[in-house]
């Protein structure tokens, strides 16, 4: 039943965005730089072609977690501890307070990032979602602490929401120009940790999945350091190579003058 829902849902969605969304073509005239308008298969292309780039490739893993953390909530957690300890009618509102949660969370960091940048907020979120991780590894579900659940789906969305929003904005700094590629590829791998969670599950158990999500997060965070380490030293360089040919032309000028 729950499968016949979801196909339908699919269904209405296309057949609304079929009848009801204006073709792009009306809005070719003003939308120049807006977008490159390239078709399915070249944007397919350039998307392959940019995971040649370290940068690229050192972001894999952080964005394979991002998906592997996500149906690890919504498949195992649900499945192992709110379906256990307080029952299946449970998974719903459980489901709802993450969601709430996550989608709260992309508002406010974006505003929280201004003031404190990128880096503060990504280690935040590492640490709290090691926390709770922890937590699901030595923590026993009872009935009488169902708050509890709630209280992990709160902070579970929280997290999320730093990952996609700063992560994705990431992309959107570290290639510019390249924006379609570079979400293209953000997507792709984060739908490749999906896949991952949703292959494995039958064969481990939650407690093995849970140290895989900490070595991925681990691994993945520190590859993301890097990345910014290089970036930053790249955007110096830059600045001191500019800053070093408007001294000579200060200089070139000011010889001019005095001949």
């Amino acid at each position: 039943m729950i499968v016949g829902i979801y196909l339908a849902c699919m269904a209405g969605a296309a057949l609304i965005v079929a009848v009801g969304v204006d073709s792009m073509k009306r809005y070719d005239t003003g939308r120049s730089g807006s977008g490159s308008g390239m078709s399915g298969m070249a944007l397919l292309v350039v998307t392959l072609k940019l995971l040649i780039e370290p940068n690229q490739l050192m972001l894999v893993i952080i964005n394979v977690f991002i998906g592997l953390q996500q149906a690890f909530f919504g498949a195992d957690f649900t499945a192992a501890f709110v379906s256990c300890a307080i029952g299946t009618g449970t998974v719903g509102f459980v489901m709802m307070t993450y969601g709430v949660a996550d989608a709260i969370g992309c508002v406010v960091t974006g505003y929280i990032a201004k003031v404190t940048g990128r880096l503060p907020l990504l280690c935040t979120a590492a640490i709290v979602q090691a926390g709770l991780f922890v937590s699901i590894l030595t923590w026993r579900p009872h009935p009488s602490e169902e708050y509890v659940l709630y209280v992990i789906a709160i902070l579970w969305g929280l997290c999320d929401s730093v990952w996609i929003v700063q992560i994705n904005a990431y992309y959107g700094i570290l290639f510019p120009g390249r924006e379609e590629a570079a979400f293209s590829n953000f997507r792709l791998w984060e739908s490749v940790g999906y896949i991952i969670a949703y292959v494995i599950s039958p064969y481990l158990r939650t407690r093995a999945k849970t140290y895989l999500l900490i070595v991925m997060m681990i691994i993945g965070i520190a590859l993301y350091f890097v990345v910014e380490y290089r970036d930053r030293r790249a955007k110096k360089k830059l600045e001191e190579k500019k800053k070093d040919l408007y001294t000579i032309g200060c200089e070139n000028f000011a010889f001019q003058n005095v001949e």
